[in-house]
């Protein structure tokens, strides 16, 4: 071998072993020795004592640091092997299948050993608390099941069947409340190790609320969250304040500072707890003030969430929380607040953005302009257009929106505008498309718009009343005719086809335009009589219908319009509240009328059929006349407060939809895996970039569900073996929690690192040490379950690739002596990893042997390999011997392999016992059912004794 080559083949046994990687796997670094600091000329000469001292108190220091390290890296191993366990995503348009009990128990089991090993590992926290809090919810329903039984058994007369089912609940019961209560103490860990996971914490929180049945304790428990809390900033502060003295050299760690939504969750939380014990009257319960510090308990919840609101101003449910205490005082500024709220964190849900639209549509705000962009009922509904054209792909506009806009332009005295995108409406909408409910398939029908051509009737009736001289009247009159004209002659054709399911419609819009544009009342109502006997059911129908026999209507056809337009009314359709008030008008009831005119005012003010119910108040007089006043003075002053929230909504959130990766980037690098035995690693990193280009228009960026980055990327892996025609495929296999703040501030970013290869990916790379790969990968941002099956990127999402080569393992010259050597007088580290490498390229021995390679191994002498993994199973240290069975795990096992798996489930060490049952009760089954029995029954770690009684459950079912 050239001396190139073999330098190559130590660089690659070196970084094998010696490559240091953070999260689930961690490969560990022997401690480099520290170098003593020179003395300063001022300090005095230290004696020899001084120095052995120093030296010593530094090597213990790096001792308990590779102690640390170590028992990390088992804990990491650990949870890689119960992650293993885990389900791939289930299909989005199918339920999950269950998972086996035994399964849920063994990777629990695993969990629960990786934190014997580091009591405060992340993953293994967090993983056990999923695990155990779905048991206990499965626990709990089963419970419920049962308990149904009892009564239906009690109910049929069978007490001895009722008492079995009884007690079975009971253990049900029971065990749902341990196994939550071990949940909530397994997250509370988690959380301690990871603080600034938002998420998580408040999940803590939620449960822990759950388990306290009396206020007081939840209002004792939060203030000390609280307390907590404040000193967590307190003690950030102080740190950052002696990191901003240093002036010279590199600036101290500083602990991060709490989320400002940790602070307003808890201060929310604790509003409502106080509300509860104060009552409905707010003043504190008595004896709170004698029994309770002077804290944030003793403050008001109106207080409590004003602090929170000022702490993290978009935290939805301190807003919501403070609307609601305001009761009757609520305004519409107050629930239009909410909706901007939610639209700032959530900018891409259509619902809000429509629920926005409407409400200002219903005050008057019909356009307003904020840095150059319309923030008004017009915007909104633009962006509406826009936002659907971009999810959905489409060219052309969705047509309900856009007849929307148009409405909204017209009430803004822009009828012009108006106009003309109702004809490029109906332009587009009026195709050639096949022929419905029986006939010639393919003889063509054209589509007509009957709603666009009557609103654009409408709105030419108005431009004709705004016209400013004749001949503009005469113009905009021909056109709401011959819009008109046009529907009754297409109806006329038409009306007796069986693919006219609109034509009643046509007709009750036509009545409709005569009440409303032409003052035609009685051809209104004849035609509407018709218009009803086609549908009856058709709102459109019943409105128009009820509006003509209110306008001017007596006796039994003001009763018949209550009837028609009593629903719509109560549904809060505006000009159905005002025909159905005015029917109540006609029948001598004053005072009813004014009711329903007031609660139309209150609830659409800003609507045109307003300003008739307000004069209808006023020609009331005297009470009502004062009520219309006062509705239209409050609705002023709302409105003020409306235009002042508008005018504080960034403008550049309703660019997001286009490039969501402009403002708020998502970016993957590769950290390890590139080498044999690295670990293939990724950082995840989530960037607040809003403020990129103009520091003055940033804003914060959510991260959540339905929010703007979704909590979550996930993760394709294709491996690409040599000699293989095509790539093995692992889709939608992995996802990387993105656990920390509820929302980036302008300029801040959230990183994660996360090691992908666990499950079928990481045997694979075991299987194939020698194998140059290709391995590409797929990050998709924003998931969201795809037509069909699988998942793709949803609103604001996008994919990311990448691809590296992952070097072979070269077992040429004196590589394998030299990973020998490793495996017998390395670290224990070293030689749990030497041992691993020992163990896959026994695997691969065996695979070349049987033929089962696409590509050519390098022969490696299988008996050196045996002799070795084999002696590791007597070594001194208890963790090699226990990971020698993993290390062995993807290989066949010959006589003496089996033997010393055999002879390490009875070790005198809890772990190598753990690791070999499940080598034994994986790979050699029923062949030693009774050692995984005997384990079950008689093993003195209850650990191991569950763990193994997992086989026996499963060999049952």
């Amino acid at each position: 071998m050239s001396e190139p080559s073999q330098d190559r083949t130590r660089r690659g046994v070196s970084r094998v072993t010696g490559c240091a990687l953070t999260a689930l796997f961690v490969i560990v670094l022997a401690a480099a020795p520290l170098l003593a600091q020179p003395a300063t000329p001022s300090a005095p000469a230290l004696t020899p004592e001084q120095i052995v001292q120093q030296q010593n108190a530094a090597a213990a220091q790096m001792q308990a640091a590779a102690e640390a390290k170590f028992r990390e890296l088992q804990a990491a191993w650990l949870v890689t092997m119960a992650r293993s366990l885990k389900d791939p995503p289930p299909s989005p348009l199918q339920a999950p299948p269950p998972t086996p009990a035994w399964k849920l128990q063994r990777r629990a089991d695993l969990l629960t050993a990786a934190l014997r090993i580091e009591e405060n590992y992340p993953e293994a926290n967090f993983g056990l608390y999923e695990i155990q809090s779905g048991q206990a919810s499965a626990d709990r329903a089963r419970a419920e099941q049962l308990e149904v039984g009892v009564l239906q058994a009690r109910k049929e007369g069978k007490p001895d069947i009722a008492n079995d089912l009884a007690e079975r609940a009971k253990r049900h019961r029971e065990s749902a409340a341990r196994l939550r209560l071990s949940a909530v103490n397994a997250l509370a860990k988690y959380v301690a190790v990871r603080p600034t996971d938002v998420p998580a914490w408040s999940r803590l929180l939620s449960e822990r609320m759950d388990l306290m049945d009396r206020v007081e304790d939840r209002i004792a428990w939060l203030t000390g969250e609280l307390a907590a809390l404040r000193k967590q900033q307190a003690d950030h502060d102080a740190e950052q304040k002696k990191a901003d003295a240093v002036t010279d050299g590199p600036k101290p760690y500083v602990t991060p500072a709490p989320p400002p939504e940790k602070f307003a969750e808890a201060l929310t939380l604790l509003a409502d707890c106080v509300a509860r014990q104060r009552g409905p009257g707010g003043a504190p319960a008595a004896g709170v003030a004698a029994t309770q510090p002077a804290d944030e308990s003793a403050r008001s919840p109106e207080e409590l969430l004003r602090q929170a609101i000022g702490l993290s101003p978009l935290y939805y449910p301190a807003r919501a929380r403070l609307a609601d205490l305001k009761g009757d005082k609520r305004t519409a500024a107050d629930d239009l607040e909410l909706l901007l709220v939610t639209f700032r964190q959530s900018p891409l849900d259509m619902a809000t953005v429509i629920a926005i639209g409407t409400m200002l549509k219903d005050q008057g705000i019909y356009s307003l302009t904020v840095d150059g962009q319309d923030v008004g009922a017009v915007g909104f509904e633009q962006y509406q257009i826009d936002l659907e054209k971009n999810l959905a792909g489409a060219a052309a506009s969705p047509r309900g929106v856009q007849m929307e806009l148009a409405d909204t332009l017209a009430r803004a005295g822009r009828g012009a505008e108006a106009a003309k995108l109702l004809g490029e409406v109906i332009k587009a909408s009026e195709s050639v498309l096949p022929l419905a409910g029986g006939g010639d398939p393919l003889a063509p029908l054209p589509q007509f718009d009957f709603p666009a051509r009557v609103m654009l009737a409408g709105i030419y009736g108005e431009l004709r009343s705004q016209a400013i001289n004749d001949a503009g009247r005469q113009a905009y009159e021909a056109g709401m005719n011959e819009q008109i004209d046009a529907v009754l002659k297409y109806y006329a054709a038409h009306k007796d086809k069986p693919a006219m399911a609109e034509n009643a419609r046509a007709l009750a819009l036509v009545a409709w335009m005569d009440l409303r544009v032409r003052g035609l009342r009685d051809e209104a109502l004849a035609m509407a009589r018709l218009a009803a006997k086609a549908d009856a059911r058709d709102s459109i129908v019943r409105r128009s219908l009820g509006a003509a026999l209110a306008d001017g209507g007596k006796g039994k056809e003001l009763d018949e319009a209550q009837v028609e337009l009593g629903d719509l009314a109560r549904a809060g359709e505006p000009w159905a509240m005002y025909y159905f008030a005015q029917a109540v008008a006609g029948q001598d009831k004053p005072g009813d009328a004014a009711k329903l005119f007031e609660a139309l005012l209150k609830r659409h003010p800003g609507h045109p059929v307003s300003a008739l119910a307000a004069a209808k108040l006023a020609a009331m007089g005297g009470p009502a006349a004062a009520a219309a006043a006062d509705l239209r003075a409050a609705s002023l002053k709302d409105q003020d407060a409306i235009r002042a929230l508008l005018g504080r909504l960034p403008a550049a959130l309703f660019q997001f939809y286009k490039t969501p990766g402009k403002f708020a980037p998502v970016e993957i690098r590769m950290l390890a895996g590139e080498q044999p035995y690295e670990p293939v690693t990724l950082a995840v990193r989530v960037r607040n970039d809003s403020n990129k280009e103009n520091a003055a228009a940033g804003f914060p960026v959510s991260i959540g569900d339905g929010k703007m980055v979704v909590p979550f990327v996930l993760v394709s892996v294709a491996v690409q073996l040599p000699g293989e025609e095509s790539a093995r495929v692992f889709r939608d296999y992995y996802e990387v929690r993105l656990g920390g703040p509820l929302f980036l501030a302008p300029g801040d970013m959230q990183a994660v690192i996360r090691t992908i290869d666990v499950g079928p990916v990481w045997q694979l790379l075991r299987l194939t040490p020698q194998a140059r790969s290709q391995i590409s990968l797929q990050v998709i941002v924003n998931p969201a379950p795809a037509v069909g099956g699988g998942w793709t990127w949803g609103p604001g999402g996008y994919a990311i690739p990448l691809g590296f080569v992952r070097e072979g393992f070269s077992v040429a010259s004196t590589a394998v002596d030299e990973l020998l050597l490793l495996s017998r007088q390395g670290s224990p580290d070293r030689r749990i990893l030497a041992n691993r490498i020992l163990g896959s390229l026994l695997a691969e021995q065996q695979l070349a042997k049987a033929k089962r390679l696409s590509y050519r191994a390098a022969a490696v002498a299988d008996y050196r390999l045996v002799n070795q993994l084999v002696a590791a199973a007597t070594d001194a240290t208890p963790e090699v011997r226990a990971f020698m069975t993993d290390a062995v795990y993807p290989a066949g096992l010959d006589r003496k392999l089996r033997e010393a798996a055999v002879g390490l489930a009875a070790d005198n060490n809890w772990l190598p016992r753990l690791l070999a049952l499940r080598l034994i009760g994986d790979r050699l089954a029923a062949s030693d059912a009774q050692l995984l029995r005997d384990a079950a029954a008689k093993d003195t770690d209850p650990l191991i004794r569950d763990f193994a009684r997992t086989y026996v459950q499963q060999w049952e079912h």
